[in-house]
């Protein structure tokens, strides 16, 4: 659905709304009491008499035998007391209570205690007779005219205006009931009831979308309570400022929010408990909040406020910070964190693309809130919904959306009931939806709107609920070919949101009619849809709005056939989200950030080569490649300094057990097959990869912590020129994109610069790899080596990958290659042309990340070949791994090319010796096993004989060699995620400090790697690395003609 990452952060805010209006009904937003009075000053035996009884008549002769017991103050007492219940799941027993009291005052005869009574009871009677001004209500107000009890009048007026506004939205007739609380407490002096008139005239103008009034209204309030010493106003005066901080960030005023935040967390840090005013007793009429949970408590209600602001301005680090701040307080003081902070976290992760923390998060808030209903079902939706979204799972998200409809039956308030049955159907519906089953979709989503809509219907409240669903359903409608029902639903969500007036739900409304439009073929109406929603969004200066909606608009244009206000268009999504990208300085969440965000770029770069200028296309390109990268070389090496001892302490623990539990599996998988226990090996799989996403998160706090880290700057990708400037004439750069229906290719040297389309999208070039690598290097067996027909499969991707170039690349003597996706796993050296010549045979072939990483592999590069460091395992076993013999003729084998060398072998090769001496060697060649974690990349390693070295670790080193050589197994590749961030061994090299890094794209021959090798650094003493690597493969391919044996090792960084 249409911009449904950022609803999909914004709900956890809309899921409190829920169970604030639910679970605590606004008949009186100030329902809760003193918690003085619930505990002892009333006779509790006789209240549990009273609630045994089964009529009136039973509990009135209850009275009568206990008539020195049921005074005015009992009264007072019962309904001060029970307020406090509405925090209570069950709204059956303080509904009993409440009836016991007005029968009570009956009782008493006192009309103004009755009075009182009635007011209280009005609340429940709400629910069944549907008017703000119920029977009940009417009759205090009465009684209270007659005895001119000003405040028990002004509070039936107070009463009408909450129930008006919250329960029936009618700002209008709110304010003018709230006006006449307000006159009457004004006259009567009595300045705390005016304040909170301020602060319900102020919430009503907020969500009538008046922010100049709220603002007004607000202030007053806070003005009031500024130098006030009472509980009840210090609650109200924070209420006042947080209302105004929420209601500037919804509406965009991201400063003013940043303001009105701050001077809420002001107030709490110049907080005394000793000199708060607690003694305040109600008598009846309004009851206002006393609860003090200390300062604690307030503070992380104030840092969760600051995350969802730092979420909505997409400063994403900062509110994971603020987020695992509220937890860490929570945890620290044995307070209650309710699920907030983890649903944000989750939603976060969930965002950024880290799946395994988001789900992390997910299940924490489970698990921290089993006694909790409502927050469980929502906790069981958004594991749900994460399946379906992220992990692609659609059936495995049904299970929790069952689970969560299931216990919804278990919510005993009906209303409450229907509207969470509702949200589990209408995630059920977009799970049948990602399962192509429409009409199970259909029913789902409009059984869903029925329950929605009952608050509509019964009290004029639009749900926004149900303005999404309408969306839904015709989005569900389009894809079933029914565009009539399709524009009906699209219309009616667009009607709703426009009637509810709340911004969100209009951009969403209108950017869901538009992407329905769009796919119809109606482009005109998509662009007057994706218009509004786009201007609305600016208003609001929210980026993730904002990205979308310029991306949407950008794509309707082009549609239209207005190229330039499509360029326009795209150009300020990619600004918006470069500018967002900025602002991140830990590289792997800027990854992460940037991997559903390729689309727009691909667009960009379509339409540019559409309008002939390819160096602009080629420009954005380098933009969407690498970066987080790109952005480490850049920056100064980042040091530990400043980081908390008890931080590293933590991680020391972390690597130990981790080491720990890999020994286990290790002596395990030792043993003869039939000795080894199943069960054990998973458990403690299961135990590792769980401290390997602890130590993830660890790693990311070290560097959310690290000043280092903060004062990290982005920089610009090289463009095409001065990518030009830093290769010689006899050398070209080959630059790949691959698009979702074509793809494109890059030839520049430094004269000339051409584009070339290859007609073949993304998934097929991808389907042709796999393919290939099947032939070359997957499972090889002897008739596979026997066989030829890889000549022929390489003859057609060369074709399509290589030929066109040809005539740019004749007269070259070097070709960079800087891959993209799938191309990062392709040998390209292995490609033969219509000829019959690989390309090895006719150049010298190395390959970049990015065309701009070059400029900073060519600045570390010392051009210095004189010392050796080597590593090689040998004989040496570690537990399940086996020995590598043949290493030790390798090694053997390239030391008489280097005067200094220095050799460690077997049980001598420590990763101290790597940290000590690696700085002062020119090549460092590694002949041992290394470990790919597919699903932790930071975790692949190279095997020590006293430990395994693993990428994070890597990135730590300080190298300033000429050549990182890893002669072991597949060490060039690692995880490839969208924008070209290769997670891996390379990388991590790379920005220790070497220029160049030889690595292998499969599992290596034992037999031809030692003989590749020598060849390898016998033609390195005269020549370059790339010329080097060239002349060795081609004269290992007279003995070993298969590219299997030759052809794994590619050269990634400066060739020279």
């Amino acid at each position: 659905m249409f911009l449904s990452k950022k609803i999909y952060i914004l709900l956890f805010s809309f899921f409190i709304l829920i169970i604030l209006f639910y679970v605590f009904p606004p008949l009186s937003v100030y329902s809760y009491i003193n918690p003085v009075l619930s505990a002892g000053e009333t006779d509790k035996a006789l209240i549990e008499l009273l609630k045994k009884s089964n009529s009136k008549e039973e509990r009135k002769k209850i009275f009568e035998d206990h008539r020195n017991l049921v005074t005015e103050r009992f009264v007072i007492d019962l309904i001060a007391g029970n307020s406090v219940n509405l925090k209570n799941i069950s709204l059956k027993e303080p509904e009993q209570i409440a009836r016991i009291a007005l029968e009570a005052a009956e009782f008493t005869g006192n009309k103004n205690i009755l009075a009182r009574a009635l007011l209280y009871y009005s609340n429940f009677e709400l629910t069944e007779v549907k008017n703000y001004n119920p029977p009940s209500l009417q009759k205090a107000l009465s009684l209270f005219l007659q005895s001119g009890d000003k405040k028990g009048e002004s509070a039936c007026y107070y009463t009408q205006a909450v129930n008006l506004h919250y329960v029936f939205s009618l700002p209008d007739k709110a304010l003018e009931c709230a006006d006449k609380a307000q006159n009457i407490f004004k006259e009567t002096g009595d300045r705390a009831f005016e304040g909170e008139c301020y602060y319900l005239k102020g919430q009503i103008y907020c969500l009538s979308g008046d922010k100049d009034k709220a603002i007004e209204n607000f202030s007053c309030g806070a003005e009031i309570f500024k130098d006030t010493r009472d509980i009840r106003d210090i609650t109200t005066l924070l209420s006042c400022y947080q209302e105004m901080s929420d209601m500037c960030r919804s509406l965009g005023f991201l400063e003013e929010s940043d303001t009105y935040l701050e001077r809420k967390r002001t107030v709490i840090e110049t907080l005394n408990p000793e000199n708060i005013d607690f003694s305040g007793k109600e008598e009846g009429y309004i009851f206002r909040n006393t609860e003090f949970n200390g300062r604690e408590k307030l503070m992380a209600d104030y840092y969760n406020s600051r995350g969802s602001l730092y979420t909505a301005t997409g400063k994403y680090e900062d509110a994971i910070k603020s987020f695992k701040k509220v937890i860490e307080i929570c945890e620290k003081n044995k307070i209650s964190s309710k699920t907030s902070p983890y649903w944000y976290l989750g939603g976060i992760y969930s965002l950024l693309g880290k799946k395994d923390m988001a789900l992390k998060y997910y299940l924490e808030a489970i698990n921290k809130n089993e006694g909790d209903i409502y927050s469980v079902i929502l906790n069981y939706i958004l594991v749900g919904r994460f399946y379906c979204r992220d992990m692609k799972d659609p059936g495995r998200a049904i299970e929790y959306y069952k689970t969560a409809l299931s216990k919804s039956e278990e919510i005993t308030m009906e209303e409450a009931k229907e509207q969470f049955k509702g949200l589990s159907m209408k995630y059920m519906a977009q799970a049948y939806d990602g399962m192509g089953e429409y009409d199970k979709a259909i029913e789902n989503i409009k059984e869903a709107i029925k329950m929605f809509e009952k608050p509509y219907k019964n009290y004029g409240q639009i749900n926004e609920l149900m303005i999404w669903s309408y969306s839904i359903l015709g989005d569900l409608y389009e894809k079933k070919g029914d565009k009539e029902q399709a524009f009906i639903c699209i219309e009616k969500a667009v009607e709703l949101a426009e009637k509810a007036g709340k911004p969100v739900n209009i951009i969403r409304a209108y950017g869901c009619a538009g992407k329905v439009y769009f796919n119809t073929g109606d482009f005109e109406k998509a662009l007057k849809c994706h218009s509004k929603a786009l201007t609305l969004a600016e208003d609001m200066h929210d980026p993730l709005f904002l990205w979308e909606c310029y991306f949407y608009t950008g794509k309707t244009y082009e549609k239209l056939g207005n190229n330039q206000e499509a360029l326009k268009a795209y150009g300020n999504a990619i600004d918006i989200i470069e500018h967002t990208r900025q602002e991140f300085k830990v590289e792997d969440l800027k990854s992460d950030f940037m991997q559903d965000k390729t689309e727009v770029y691909e667009h960009m770069i379509d339409l540019l080569i559409k309008m002939k200028r390819e160096k602009d296309a080629f420009n954005y390109n380098e933009k969407a490649r690498a970066r987080a990268f790109l952005d480490l070389l850049a920056n100064q090496k980042i040091s530990r300094h400043g980081v908390k001892e008890e931080v590293i302490k933590k991680e020391e623990e972390l690597k130990r057990r981790m080491e720990s539990f890999s020994r286990d599996i290790r002596q395990e998988k030792g043993k003869p097959l039939m000795a080894q226990r199943n069960n054990f090996i998973l458990e403690t799989d299961e135990k590792i990869k769980s401290l390997k996403r602890e130590y993830e998160e660890l790693l990311e706090e070290i560097k959310l912590e690290n000043p280092e880290y903060m004062s990290f700057i982005s920089v610009n990708p090289l463009t095409a020129e001065e990518i030009q400037s830093l290769i010689d004439r006899d050398t070209a750069i080959i630059e790949y994109f691959l698009g979702e229906n074509k793809s494109y290719m890059w030839v520049a040297d430094s004269d000339a610069f051409h584009t070339i389309t290859l007609d073949y999208s993304r998934k097929k070039i991808e389907s042709l790899v796999r393919e290939y690598r099947e032939l070359i290097c997957n499972n090889m067996t002897v008739k596979k080596l026997k066989d030829s027909s890889w000549r022929e499969e390489g003859k057609k991707i060369y074709n399509i990958l290589l030929k066109d170039s040809e005539k740019y690349i004749k007269d070259k003597k070097r070709i960079l290659i800087v891959p993209n996706r799938s191309l990062h796993y392709l040998p390209f050296q292995v490609l033969t042309d219509n000829k019959g010549n690989m390309l090895v045979e006719k150049f010298d072939i190395s390959y970049l990340p990015s065309a701009s990483v070059l400029k900073y592999c060519k600045e570390k590069n010392t051009l210095k070949k004189e010392k050796l460091l080597a590593f090689e395992l040998g004989n040496f076993k570690t537990e399940e791994l086996s020995p590598l013999p043949g290493t030790e003729k390798e090694v053997n084998s390239i030391a008489p090319f280097f005067p200094k060398k220095e050799i460690y072998a077997g049980k001598d090769m420590k990763t101290d010796i790597l940290y000590k001496e690696g700085i002062n060697y020119d090549i460092l060649h590694f002949a041992t096993h290394s470990i790919l974690d597919g699903t932790s990349p930071v975790f692949t390693s190279i095997v020590f004989a006293d430990r395994r070295l693993p990428v994070y670790e890597i990135f730590d080193l300080n190298l300033k060699s000429y050549l990182v050589c890893l002669s072991g197994c597949r060490t060039a590749l690692g995880e490839e995620a969208n924008g070209d961030e290769l997670v891996g061994l390379s990388r991590a090299f790379i920005y220790a400090g070497t220029p160049t890094i030889c690595a292998s794209l499969w599992d290596v021959s034992d037999v031809a790697t030692p003989a590749l090798m020598e060849r390898f650094y016998y033609y390195l003493k005269n020549n370059n690395k790339s010329e080097a690597l060239r002349l060795a493969q081609l004269e290992l391919m007279k003995k070993y003609p298969h590219p299997f044996f030759w052809a794994p090792f590619i050269l990634t960084g400066d060739w020279r």
